[in-house]
């Protein structure tokens, strides 16, 4: 089993990546070249302070539930242990991976250092536990095609510990019950859950209207700031801010609520 679990690391970690406008920028400013990919090459990364390195790669090698899916088909539930991660991440740093990083049409090979692979190792949760219980209501309320990336959701930091999986169990309950988008709205809550920490699915209700009370109240929806951005030397607008965003998690809160039994204005 571990061996599957290193071979995945070894694709995941080397796979071609795509670099964001937004960190295009922050590489060219930094490292004062005129592409990005020619700072990427192995003897100017090299060179750099730990912190450099984690502040112009880490965009690149930061994992989400996409990544983290096809691990749970060679993952215990019980996770690994520390030490068997720490051993993996040793031998993949050893083996000095590679990855194509894509921008505007060019590529270059980059050389992926020993701490981004520790951080990219550290940022996939693989020693977090799922309780059978959880894993149990998991393969009950999603189809068996859903089933991998549901467990990587549950997986997560935000639904560790005793109250927060009181809390998710009352939420797959929810799901259960839904006919469609489950997957989308158990992405959605993990993010939500961790960035507000209800304690309950009460609390959980009223942090969704105050959600949608709030978007109905002001036209920015996210924190953002357009006159700071328009400062900006080169002005990029985040990925979580915007009207397709504000438009997105409007319509996610009002189906929960909906699922929740609230029913709400809609301006």
């Amino acid at each position: 089993m571990n061996q599957g679990i290193l071979a995945e690391l070894r694709r995941s970690l080397t796979r071609q990546r795509r670099l964001e406008e937004r960190a295009a920028i922050r590489i060219r400013d930094h490292m004062r070249v005129d592409q990005p990919l020619d700072a990427l090459v192995s003897n100017r990364i090299a060179r750099l302070e730990p912190y450099e390195v984690e502040l112009l790669l880490a965009s690149l090698f930061t994992p989400d539930n996409h990544d983290r899916k096809p691990f749970e088909a060679v993952l215990p539930l019980a996770g690994l242990a520390e030490s068997t991660l720490a051993g993996m991440t040793e031998t993949l740093s050893q083996e000095n991976p590679q990855c194509t990083v894509e921008f505007a049409g060019d590529s270059c090979l980059l050389d992926v250092p020993g701490m981004i692979i520790e951080r990219y190792v550290r940022l996939l949760h693989l020693n977090l536990p799922i309780t059978e219980r959880v894993a149990h209501r998991v393969r009950q309320t999603f189809p068996e095609a859903d089933q991998l990336h549901a467990l990587c959701c549950v997986r997560q930091p935000v639904w560790q510990g005793e109250n927060r999986e009181s809390l998710l169990l009352e939420i797959l309950d929810l799901l259960h019950n839904s006919t469609d988008d489950k997957i989308r709205r158990l992405d959605f809550l993990g993010e939500f859950v961790g960035s507000y920490r209800p304690l309950d699915l009460v609390q959980l209700t009223w942090q969704l209207i105050h959600l949608v009370e709030s978007y109905q109240s002001t036209d920015l929806g996210p924190v953002f700031n357009p006159e700071l951005e328009n400062l900006q030397v080169n002005p990029v607008r985040s990925r979580y801010c915007g009207p397709q965003v504000k438009e997105a998690r409007l319509s996610m809160a009002h189906s929960l609520l909906r699922e929740l039994k609230v029913i709400m204005k809609i301006d």
